[in-house]
């Protein structure tokens, strides 16, 4: 037989147990949600990243053929790459854990001759060599076809793996999100369907229990 008290505490017990479990699943679907606008505005600036590229070939092409108009373009598009750059790199300075995220994006930041960083570095040192001479100087022209082949394959290229490996990051958080929602929904399920079996039921039983022998009083 349950008690009134007892079938009060289990439903108070069972109501703060989904209201625990329903600020869970917010809290997580909003940590999700914080994490994942941080990774879009990252996401965002590394195709900026690729855009400058482009743009800062084609500005230095422009001023290298006799356009002056073109260089403070060049030059404020040179300083955006440079301070855009630093900004995205730098999180990945410090090696992250072998199975990580962290890791490749420290790598292909930091590793080898063909690293982000390095290959930034050299683009804004050739894109400099243009924009400090005057314009057709011959002694610039292999920095600028340097400029040209490099935003036509090798750092657009190490830029676009930047770009997938932070969008694989953010599908991986919003399956992971979804895995966890939904693991909280069933344990929400599970918490109600196991409180009927365990509480209700029995008390419906009991009350029915309760209601015969009534009727069986008034009959006698």
């Amino acid at each position: 037989m349950i008690s009134e008290k007892k079938l009060t505490a289990a439903c108070i017990g069972t109501l703060a147990l989904v209201a625990v479990l329903g600020l869970v699943s917010d809290r997580v679907q909003q940590g999700a949600i914080d994490e994942n606008k941080g990774l879009a505005a990252v996401i965002n600036e590394s195709g900026r990243q690729r855009m400058l590229t482009q743009l800062i070939s084609n500005l230095a092409t422009q001023y290298w053929l006799g356009d002056a108009s073109a260089k403070p373009e060049l030059e404020a598009a040179m300083t955006m790459m440079a301070a855009g750059n630093k900004q995205l790199s730098e999180p990945y300075r410090a090696e992250g854990p072998a199975d990580s995220g962290q890791r490749e994006l420290h790598t292909l930041y930091f590793m080898g001759p063909g690293a982000v960083d390095t290959l930034v570095a050299k683009y804004l040192a050739e894109a400099e060599q243009v924009a400090s001479a005057p314009a057709k100087n011959p002694a610039a022209e292999a920095s600028l076809h340097d400029l040209q082949a490099q935003a036509r394959g090798g750092l657009r290229d190490a830029l676009n793996q930047i770009v997938l490996l932070h969008q694989r990051e953010m599908e991986t958080n919003m399956s992971t999100l979804k895995q966890l929602v939904w693991a909280l929904y069933v344990l929400m399920v599970g918490v109600l369907v196991l409180v009927y079996f365990l509480a209700f039921q029995p008390m419906m039983k009991q009350a029915g229990r309760y209601g015969m022998v009534e009727d069986e009083s008034e009959m006698e």
